[in-house]
C-alpha cells in the first residue's frame, strides 16, 4: 500500500494488510476526497504514480461526478486514466470506523461489461431498425406469466397506438381474426404450445384498427418449456404481407381468365430453353399431338413435323432462335395414329430469372379453319367457273340476239342500232353515211336444184366476200334470206362507193363449188349517201329504191339513188 505523503497515520495493520493484498483497486480518501494511500491494483488501473496524484481530489478523476458521497451499493463511473483512456468502474464505499474521518472506496473494473452492453443495444437498435425496414412486429409471449410484449412496429402495422391497451387474452386475439381463420389459427397455435419443433409459420387475417382486414405473415418458436414439455415462452415476428395477398389473388384471377381462355380457344403453351434444348409443354399440347404427357418433346417434335414441312418448319425456328425474325409459322404434324393436322405456331424469346434465352410460345390447332378454307376455295372456283360460263352464255345470247347465226354477221336488229348510233355521231361531227342494199341474184335456182345446204354454203361465201371489201369502220348486216346491207363512212367520193360495188359483184360472180357441183349468184346492188354536212336522208329507203331499179335494168349491176 502507498500512503501519500503529509496524511494521517494509521494504526490499524490488518485493515493495511487487506488492503495491500487486495486485487481490486482500493483507495482511502478523506471526507474532502483526497487520497490517503491506495494499493498497487489502483496504480495499475488509473496509470498514475503516487506522488502525481499528492493533494488532488479522487472525484476529479471520475467523468460522471463525485464518487466521495455516493452509496454503499456502489455507483457505476467512468476513471480517467493517465494517458486520456477511461474504464468504468464501479464504486463501493464505507467510512473507517478508526475516528480519522477516512472514506474506504473499492473499484471494480466493469469496462468489459459495459462495453458488451454497449455492443448489445448497439445491437438491439440495429434489430429494430432492420425490423422496422422490413415492416416486422416483434412478439413476445410468457405463458405461465401470462404477459405478452408486442414491439412498436407490431402496434404500427394495426394501427394501434403506443399507448393504447391491448386484450393480450387468447379471446381478445381471436376476436381480432378474421373468421374464416380461426379454426386453423388455433390448431397451429396449439402445436406451439404443445410440441418441440422448430419455427411455425401461418397467414391469417388480423382486423385493423380502422375496420379493415390486413394480411399477416407470423412466424414463431418455443424457446423455453416446463418439466411437462409445455412451452412457456413464444417469440416471433409479424408481417403485414397484405400487397402480397393482393397480388397473389389478382395474380390468379389473371391466371384463372388466362386458363380459361386457353381452354376455349384450344391453344397450347409451350417453352424450350435455348441454352439446353429442353421443352416444357402444357397439357393441352400434349392433347393436340395425341402423346401422353410428359414425354420429352425435343426429338419428338421434330420426327412429327410432316416431311413436306419439316425443312420450312425447322428453318423458321431456327430462325427465330438466332433472332433473325419473329417466330411465327405453318406446319403440318402426322399423329401417332396417321391422322394429318395443321398446326399455327407463335413465340417470343426472353432472357430467363437465371440467365439463359429461353423461347415461349403457343400452338393451336387449325386443321378445321384449313380444311373450311380449302373448301371455301374450291366453293369460290366454281363460283368464279359458273359465273364465267353465265357471262359466256349471256355473250352468246347477247350474241345470238344481234347476229345472224348462219353467216355470224350481224341481223337486221343490231343494224338498226348501229345506224341509230351512226346518225348521231354524223350530226355530231358533220359527217356523211352511205349505205348498200345488196341482195342476191338467181339464188333460188340452187336451193330449187342444190338443196338448202348447198344454198346456206353460198351465203357464207358471200359473207366472207363483204368481210373482205368492207374498210375499217365499215359495217356488214344479213338482214333477210339473201339480203345484205352494208353501212360505210362516205367522204364524198362516190367512185369509191363504184369500186368497191363493182368489186363484190366481179367477186361473186365467180363459180363456188359445192360437192363437186358449181355454183353461182349474181349479186344486185342499191347505194344511197349523204353529201358532206346535208340533212340526214332516209338512207335505206333510198338504198332499196336503188336496188329495185338495178334489178329493172337487168340485175347483177349497182345503181345509185337519186341525188
Amino acid at each position: 500500500m502507498h500512503e501519500m505523503p503529509g496524511t494521517v497515520e494509521r494504526k490499524d495493520l490488518s485493515l493495511e494488510l487487506f488492503i495491500s493484498s487486495s486485487k481490486v483497486a482500493t483507495v482511502v480518501a478523506d471526507m474532502a476526497g483526497r487520497l490517503h494511500c491506495a494499493n498497487t491494483a489502483f496504480w495499475t488501473m488509473s496509470g498514475y504514480l503516487p506522488p502525481e496524484l499528492a493533494g488532488v481530489p479522487i472525484d476529479g478523476l471520475f467523468l460522471d461526478g463525485a464518487v466521495s458521497g455516493g452509496e454503499a451499493e456502489g455507483d457505476e463511473r467512468r476513471l480517467r486514466r493517465k494517458d486520456g483512456s477511461f474504464v468504468w468502474v464501479r464504486a463501493i464505499m464505507a467510512p473507517l470506523a478508526d475516528g480519522n474521518q477516512e472514506i474506504l472506496i473499492q473499484l471494480i473494473d466493469i469496462d468489459r461489461q459495459k462495453q458488451t452492453e454497449a455492443a448489445l443495444l448497439l445491437n438491439e437498435k440495429r434489430m429494430n431498425f432492420a425490423l422496422e425496414a422490413a415492416n416486422q412486429g416483434v412478439w413476445e409471449v410468457n405463458i405461465p406469466a401470462n404477459q405478452v410484449f408486442f414491439s412498436p412496429s407490431w402496434r404500427s402495422m394495426r394501427g394501434i397506438p403506443a399507448d393504447e391497451p391491448i386484450d393480450i387474452s387468447l379471446e381478445g386475439w381471436e376476436a381480432r381474426m378474421h373468421p374464416d381463420d380461426r379454426d386453423h389459427v388455433r390448431e397451429v397455435t396449439l402445436r406451439y404450445r404443445t410440441e418441440r419443433q422448430g419455427y411455425r409459420e401461418l397467414e391469417y387475417r388480423e382486423r385493423h384498427r380502422q375496420g379493415h382486414f390486413i394480411w399477416v405473415q407470423s412466424r414463431g418458436q418455443n424457446i423455453a418449456w416446463d418439466e411437462h414439455g409445455r412451452a412457456t415462452r413464444i417469440i416471433g415476428t409479424d408481417t403485414d404481407v397484405t400487397d402480397r395477398k393482393i397480388a397473389e389473388a389478382e395474380f390468379q384471377r389473371v391466371s384463372h381468365g388466362l386458363e380459361m381462355a386457353l381452354k376455349a380457344s384450344g391453344v397450347g403453351v409451350w417453352e424450350v430453353d435455348l441454352e439446353t434444348g429442353a421443352w416444357a409443354w402444357d397439357d393441352r399440347m400434349y392433347e393436340m399431338y395425341g402423346l401422353r404427357p410428359g414425354i420429352e418433346m425435343a426429338d419428338i417434335w421434330v420426327h412429327m413435323l410432316h416431311p413436306d414441312d419439316r425443312e420450312v418448319a425447322l428453318g423458321d425456328f431456327q430462325a427465330a432462335a438466332e433472332g433473325r425474325k419473329k417466330y411465327a409459322s405453318d406446319f403440318r404434324i402426322l399423329l401417332p395414329d396417321g391422322q394429318v393436322r395443321h398446326m399455327r405456331a407463335g413465340a417470343e424469346i426472353f432472357d430467363g430469372v437465371g440467365g439463359g434465352r429461353k423461347m415461349i410460345g403457343v400452338d393451336w390447332d387449325v386443321t378445321a379453319d384449313v380444311r373450311l378454307n380449302q373448301e371455301l376455295q374450291k366453293a369460290k372456283a366454281l363460283a368464279e367457273q359458273r359465273y364465267a360460263e353465265l357471262k359466256q352464255a349471256q355473250a352468246r345470247l347477247r350474241h345470238a340476239a344481234l347476229h345472224d347465226e348462219l353467216t355470224n354477221l350481224p341481223n337486221r336488229r343490231y343494224l338498226n342500232r348501229v345506224m341509230v348510233e351512226r346518225r348521231a355521231e354524223a350530226g355530231k361531227h358533220q359527217a356523211s353515211l352511205a349505205l348498200m342494199h345488196i341482195d342476191l341474184d338467181w339464188f333460188k335456182a340452187i336451193n330449187d336444184t342444190l338443196g338448202h345446204a348447198a344454198g346456206d354454203a353460198m351465203l357464207q361465201h358471200v359473207a366472207d366476200v363483204l368481210r373482205d371489201n368492207v374498210r375499217e369502220g365499215d359495217f356488214v348486216a344479213r338482214v333477210g334470206g339473201d339480203e345484205f346491207v352494208m353501212l360505210c363512212w362516205f367522204e364524198g367520193n362516190i367512185g369509191d362507193l363504184s369500186a368497191m360495188a363493182e368489186r363484190i359483184i366481179e367477186q361473186l360472180r365467180e363459180d363456188v363449188f359445192y360437192e363437186g357441183h358449181p355454183m353461182h349468184v349474181g349479186a344486185s346492188i342499191g347505194i344511197a349517201y349523204e353529201s358532206g354536212g346535208a340533212p340526214s336522208k332516209p338512207l335505206q329507203r333510198d338504198a332499196d329504191a336503188a336496188l329495185y331499179r338495178a334489178k329493172e335494168l337487168g340485175r347483177n349491176r349497182y345503181e345509185f339513188a337519186a341525188a
